[in-house]
């Protein structure tokens, strides 16, 4: 069998990069959503996907138990008190009937094959009136189709997760032994997604953004989006922003929000 070809450095590294570095504002960011909702001391959270623990340890400090697990190890050792990393998939998990009384899935479930099972999987877990933390691009976005969230390139929002593989090798930015390459979802798929796993569910939109335009690392990446919301942060823009984000079905979020937030609840 024939070696796969070298990697190419990916013209996305610095928003990655950023990405990793700022996942502790995130972390924030998902502390005071679940805050509003719920009592975080003592409570057993789930964090799919944690990466290198960022979130995890907002959460913990403030006083939860956290259980982490990502398919790839963390770059470096993660080790602080209250929580447990474990090097497995979510459908790899195995755990009793109502273990935890909130999931994280942030940014993760573009990239989960079978987006239906493992929503399935999370309401097995979670308690009843346990919470859903869930952060994800929309596909039909304007802005994500002209740039995808990923990759930056325009269109491959819209193609499937094979299709996407294929450029994305065919570009040499990742080998092809790569598991987890996104395809996102539309407003239709997350709102059947979650009626079919029997969710109650909200946009927490207006709240993620009231937050981030205090602290643009927790939603922000990219380095000219990072530049432009320091602009608007001084003008008369950031009104206008706060007036048009909003947590309704409407068509800002069928149709233009680029991430939608919600927060979600186990109905029994």
């Amino acid at each position: 069998m024939a070696a796969n070809p070298i990697k190419i450095k990916n013209p996305n590294s610095a928003l990655w990069e950023n990405y990793d570095r700022f996942a502790a504002q995130r972390g924030m960011q998902v502390k005071n959503i679940l805050l509003d909702n719920m009592y975080i001391p003592g409570a057993k959270i789930l964090d799919v996907g944690c990466g290198n623990g960022d979130i995890a340890r907002c959460l913990a400090t403030a006083g939860a138990i956290v259980t982490g697990i990502d398919i790839k190890p963390p770059v470096k050792k993660i080790s602080f008190p209250g929580f447990n990393f474990r090097q497995l998939s979510l459908e790899s998990l195995v755990a009793s009937e109502k273990s935890f009384d909130a999931v994280i899935l942030a940014d993760v479930l573009e990239h989960l094959h079978d987006p239906h099972s493992n929503l399935t999987k999370i309401h097995y877990l979670l308690k009843s009136g346990g919470w859903l933390y869930l952060s994800t691009p929309n596909k039909f976005s304007p802005l994500n189709v002209l740039s995808d969230p990923h990759y930056s390139l325009p269109g491959i929002a819209l193609l499937n997760r094979g299709r996407v593989k294929k450029i994305i090798t065919a570009l040499r930015w990742h080998t092809k032994d790569k598991t987890d390459f996104p395809q996102l979802l539309s407003f239709k798929q997350i709102i059947t997604l979650l009626q079919k796993t029997e969710f109650f569910w909200s946009f927490v939109n207006r709240q993620s953004m009231l937050f981030a335009l205090e602290h643009p690392y927790s939603l922000w990446s990219r380095p000219s989006h990072l530049a432009l919301i320091s602009r608007i942060q001084k003008n008369w823009l950031k009104s206008v922003i706060l007036k048009t984000v909003n947590d309704h079905k409407g068509f800002f979020n069928r149709f233009f929000n680029p991430t939608w937030f919600i927060l979600a609840q186990r109905k029994n």
